[in-house]
């Protein structure tokens, strides 16, 4: 198994440090990536792991489903309650990033899955419900709505 890690910050070393002992799994840091290398990095990973412990709704979060990727979103991710909904348990997994063991567990359960990708229909789908025009119009039925009322 092996991973990449994109990003760059004061912790790089300490990353380094730690990912360096694994026996495991091989992990490969890739720096800061330009947005434009993104969608490329993405196709080729077989799983995305976003542990944020702090997230409002983070683009990085979708940005991989919307190229087939499956992903463990952390919980403390405001997207997560939109895009883990029943049914995407196949391709979305959700995880406590303080929980070491959860972690691991749903690791091993995205490593077993290793192949399923995010069916079309479904990128289809969340590429029109979350595109500009999209969020725009609900916002306008919404703010026309509450003024009616």
């Amino acid at each position: 198994f092996c991973g990449l890690l994109a990003g760059d910050g004061e912790l790089r070393g300490e990353v380094a440090e730690r990912i360096s002992n694994w026996q495991r799994i091989k992990v490969v840091l890739l720096g800061f990536v330009q947005k434009e290398e993104l969608s490329e990095c993405y196709s080729i990973a077989d799983t995305y792991i976003l542990p944020t412990l702090e997230d409002n709704w983070a683009l990085a979060t979708l940005e991989p489903l919307l190229c087939g990727v499956p992903s463990m979103i952390s919980e403390r991710n405001g997207a997560v309650e939109d895009l883990a909904q029943e049914g995407t348990e196949k391709w979305i997994s959700r995880f406590d990033p303080t929980d070491p063991k959860q972690f691991v567990t749903v690791l091993n359960e995205r490593i077993e899955a290793i192949g399923i990708r995010v069916p079309e229909g479904e990128v289809v789908k969340m590429a029109e419900f979350y595109r500009p025009n999209s969020q725009a119009d609900r916002a306008f039925q919404c703010i026309t709505k509450s003024q009616s009322t």
